[in-house]
């Protein structure tokens, strides 16, 4: 259950969402969500406020 959650940047990518609940979940364009996620759809909330600075994720390069 992530209803509520800040995903802000968080790299979801592998997880499995189909049966949370992601209602009032907060996101930014920097979270990463497995391929043909829909967290709009989800009932997550596109949030652009900045993260303070000791709250932001550092992602290494993705290998070429």
């Amino acid at each position: 259950d992530f209803s509520g959650a800040d995903l802000r940047g968080a790299n979801l990518a592998g997880a499995r969402l189909e049966s949370n609940d992601l209602r009032g979940a907060r996101y930014d364009r920097q979270t990463t969500w497995p391929e043909g996620f829909d967290p709009a759809a989800a009932g997550a909330v596109l949030d652009e406020t900045p993260l303070p600075a000791q709250e932001r994720h550092v992602r290494p390069e993705d290998p070429k």
